[in-house]
């Protein structure tokens, strides 16, 4: 082997092993936009006979945070976790990038691949590269993407893919172009731990996937790699959405793995616990589900806990309150009820099971009260038709016949048409997505037209009930207003072929969540028409017991028995609480009032 040969396979050797180097040295991205392609050569030197080799500079640190902050939302949680109002949260900044140790000096008498003739053609290659990342640095991003989309679609420049590839991804995030610039970073996910960037798009997947409203393709994309040792800096997150994302696909015992791999001190480990015990209590594992809600409770206490998230805190005490519930354990049950905060989206939820609670206890006054909330114009897109069959039966139970029977009137009146509504829906031969744009219109539709008005709100309310299709509705009026936003951007870029591609792309994820959307619509749906089928049932029962009662009532009459009603002993009194004020309710509600309401049962029955 000639000595030109010999040194020509140790330079290739040694470019190699720097470039091995560097992946193990990965501390996180980059946002300086320069390292992501070959660095420029230098130009050959002359030998040095009796010059000492000299020693390898030393590895640089890793770029500074971009110039402007994230703020990055809470990972959405799931059908049992309820959304809440968006409150301050932390500011996170997008994923650091690595950097390359500095390139080593040849050896002496070393030749370099500039010595070499690469050809007219890859030195092209190399400068339209180059060009590409000056752009990103410069933040010219639109004329950044067009060149790194040429690199990308040229079979030719196999080397520089993978750089424009993530690039591109990182130029689209920086365009405010979230769900696109996504979609390129799970398309490298997607390719395995062997792409160059496959860690560092993790990385930017999970940042970029806590500004959207769903995060589903990323999920599939990483439930891939459940062994995969994740960047450590996104490590729990990375377990904890994929315990979220078996959780949901039924897969408890996966879902168990994922949780199990959260450092207890880590800030997300009262949300892993949180769906460890729903897991349980859907396993009807009951006594182990209460334990873990209450360590999750004592996780989120504001002064001694791990971190305090009210909305999980109170997630946590509202299943508490459902499970002593469903163990008769009433007073309990009103306990932890009564922890649910006016502010909060369970609020109503917990208001109206509670009543159900104070029912079983006797507590008719109290029952009722809350039913009063329930029923205010504040809340008339709200879907609890059972709260009119709680009603009828308290009456019922007081010996108010005329009164339970109004009630149940009522519910026959606003409910029978909406199960007929809602049958006419579920026999309809359609596909997913065609189920989405038909309650998609029927929202839309709403504040144009009377006629049956009423009858969509509250179809509409019994669809959007489900937390899951309220994620999907948002995910998708956000993709709506990302192609809009692409459409409204200068000619050239708009009539690029990234920008083509941008929006075909949008186009199928917006298919592929219509189909998902429509997918639990529709099952929505046949759920809250199965629920008013049985709720009509229970209603002609109470009518029949109604009318039987009141058969009774004039037999008994006819025999000299007295079972009318009368009026009850109770003492009346407007005295309150020291922080409540007593103000009589004369059919107004004021938002100030509603929770607070007692509902004196003065007339019962005569036993």
């Amino acid at each position: 082997m000639t000595i030109f040969r010999r040194i020509f396979i140790l330079c290739i050797v040694f470019l190699f092993c720097s470039s091995a180097y560097a992946q193990i040295k990965f501390e996180g991205l980059d946002l300086d936009m320069d390292d992501a392609a070959p660095k420029k050569k230098e130009a050959p030197k002359k030998a040095a006979p009796k010059e000492k080799e000299k020693k390898p500079k030393k590895t640089e640190t890793p770029a500074a945070l971009p110039k402007e902050k994230e703020s990055a939302p809470s990972a959405i949680p799931e059908e049992l976790m309820p959304s809440k109002p968006e409150k301050s949260k932390a500011v996170v900044a997008p994923p650091l990038e690595e950097k390359k140790p500095a390139a080593q000096p040849a050896f002496r008498g070393a030749i370099t691949f500039d010595a070499l003739d690469l050809g007219t053609s890859q030195a092209a290659d190399k400068a339209k590269m180059d060009k590409a990342l000056s752009l990103m640095k410069q933040g010219e991003f639109q004329n950044a993407t067009i060149l790194f989309y040429e690199i990308l679609s040229d079979p030719k420049n196999m080397e520089f893919h993978q750089a424009a590839e993530y690039n591109i991804a990182k130029a689209l995030y920086r365009m405010k172009k979230y769900y696109s610039s996504l979609s390129y970073f799970v398309q490298i996910i997607n390719k395995g731990t062997a792409h160059r960037f496959f860690q560092s798009s993790v990385e930017w997947g999970i940042f970029i996937s806590q500004k959207l409203a769903d995060d589903s393709s990323l999920l599939q994309a990483l439930a891939k790699y459940p062994d995969v040792d994740f960047p450590a800096k996104y490590r729990d997150q990375s377990h904890f959405l994929l315990a979220k994302y078996y959780y949901e696909k039924d897969d408890f015992q996966a879902s168990r793995v994922m949780i199990n791999r959260i450092a207890e001190n880590s800030p997300l480990y009262p949300k892993a616990r949180y769906l460890e015990g729903i897991i349980l209590y859907k396993e009807n594992r009951l006594q182990d589900a209460v334990n873990v809600f209450r360590d999750v409770v004592k996780l989120t206490n504001p002064k001694k806990g791990l971190v305090y998230d009210e909305q999980l805190r109170e997630n946590a005490f509202l299943q508490l309150a459902r499970i002593h519930y469903q163990a008769g354990q009433f007073k309990t049950s009103v306990y932890y009820f009564d922890k649910i905060s006016r502010d909060s989206d369970n609020w109503l939820e917990s208001l109206f099971e509670s009543s159900w609670a104070y029912f079983r206890m006797g507590d008719y006054e109290k029952a009722l009260g809350n039913l009063i909330t329930l029923s205010s114009p504040f809340f008339k897109d709200e879907f609890f038709p059972e709260s009119t069959i709680i009603k009828a039966v308290i009456y019922y139970d007081n010996c108010r016949y005329p009164e339970a029977a109004s009630f149940v009137d009522e519910f026959m009146e606003t409910y029978q048409n909406l199960y007929e509504e809602l049958n006419k829906i579920v026999v309809q031969k359609m596909s997913d997505d065609k189920y989405y744009e038909y309650f998609h219109k029927m929202e839309m539709s709403l504040d144009s037209g009377a006629g049956k008005k009423d009858i969509k709100r509250r179809i509409i309310a019994s669809v959007l009930s489900n937390k899951i299709a309220k994620r999907y509705n948002e995910a998708l009026a956000q993709i709506d207003k990302e192609i809009q936003s692409i459409t409204k951007q200068s000619g050239y870029w708009r009539n690029s072929q990234i920008a083509k591609k941008a929006i075909a792309d949008l186009q199928n994820e917006k298919r592929r969540l219509m189909s998902l959307a429509g997918a639990v619509m529709k099952d929505s749906v046949v759920l809250h028409r199965d629920e008013l089928r049985e709720l009509i049932q229970q209603a002609l029962r109470i009518q029949l017991e109604v009318e039987t009662a009141k058969k009774n009532l004039l037999e008994s009459k006819l025999k000299g028995q007295d079972f009318s009603v009368q009026i009850l002993n109770k003492k009346y009194t407007g005295a309150t609480e020291d922080h409540e004020l007593y103000w009589p309710y004369e059919g107004e509600y004021w938002r100030d009032e509603l929770g607070t309401y007692h509902y004196t049962m003065l007339k019962g029955c005569n036993k």
